[in-house]
């Protein structure tokens, strides 16, 4: 009996794993194909490592510090409550748009003058896994 349940469970997690990829696995193949549309030899590359996914929530990720950091200013100025109501609520429409993820990579791939470099670079990858939202040197 317990060998059937075993084998029961062992079948499902098989099922289940095999059906939906994963986070990691999503974020992966979006890098893989940003690499192929904007490196100089996408036909040169090779992965070296990827990082841990993490997940993030950053109003300076993608450049909307000074939007979220006016309306911070508006909020602390006004005295009025519907007011400050409005401003809380732009800046959570702000921050739910910037979660995301980052995950580092290290990868060779052919320069513009075609010698193979290492390149460890950040990519930023919005909520949905669908887009990559920026990419950094590792250190910047």
């Amino acid at each position: 009996m317990k060998r059937i349940i075993y084998l029961a469970i062992y079948a499902l997690l098989a099922v289940y794993s095999c059906g939906n990829p994963s986070n990691e696995e999503k974020a992966k193949t979006l890098i893989k194909n940003y690499i192929d549309k904007h490196a100089n030899d996408p036909e040169s590359y090779e992965a070296v490592a990827f990082g841990s996914l993490d997940s993030m929530t950053s109003i300076s990720m993608i450049g909307t510090g000074v939007e979220y950091a006016n309306l911070q200013r508006d909020f602390d100025k006004s005295m009025d409550m519907e007011k400050r109501k409005s401003i809380m609520a732009q800046q959570q429409e702000i921050l739910k748009d910037r979660q995301g993820f980052r995950i580092t990579h290290k990868y060779r791939a052919n320069n513009a003058f075609g010698a193979k470099i290492l390149s460890e670079d950040v990519f930023y990858i919005n909520a949905r896994l669908d887009s990559v939202l920026t990419v950094r040197k590792v250190g910047e």
